[in-house]
């Protein structure tokens, strides 16, 4: 039986996939995680390895595309996975920009730069975690594990800055 194809991947619409893995997500529903890069080669290995481990995944190119897929997607986007740097605006931008209509949105930052190079991007204000490039599938499916679990914390008062 094949199951129909969700709406992100339906002919007309943008380049943006969705992941319908097994569900094996923490905190009993499939949870959504947004990625977002302009290089193809990682969004796409993050993608897979994030639906793989049982999440939805949104995909998406820039911080254009990625506000789009936000505006158009019906449920919860529980975590943004974005690269700092990118074209027209940067991942911390994003994610501030995002949180205006997702403010339990968790954030994390994916770079090849150093921790103290991304402190100087503008920062949402808020405790994000650090990827750095190149990553392995363990510390991605990790850092998405520990924004998820922050997500409780910050919630009850705990706000902080970049954490690798």
């Amino acid at each position: 039986m094949t199951s129909p194809k969700p709406p992100s991947q339906r002919r007309g619409s943008p380049q943006a996939h969705a992941s319908w893995a097994g569900s094996n997500a923490p905190l009993g529903r499939r949870l959504t995680v947004l990625v977002v890069d302009d290089e193809i080669s990682v969004r796409r290995l993050a993608a897979r390895a994030l639906g793989r481990a049982g999440y939805r995944v949104l995909e998406a190119e820039g911080g254009d595309q990625a506000i789009f897929l936000s505006e158009q997607h019906d449920g919860p986007i529980d975590v943004v996975l974005a690269d700092v740097v990118m074209p027209s605006v940067s991942g911390p931008e994003l994610v501030e920009y995002l949180r205006q209509a997702r403010p339990d949105l968790a954030a994390v930052y994916m770079s090849g730069y150093t921790e103290h190079s991304i402190a100087q991007q503008k920062s949402p204000g808020r405790s994000a975690l650090l990827l750095a490039k190149p990553f392995t599938i363990e510390e991605l499916l990790g850092k998405v594990r520990a924004a998820l679990e922050g997500l409780a914390e910050r919630s009850e008062g705990g706000e902080g800055g970049l954490t690798g």
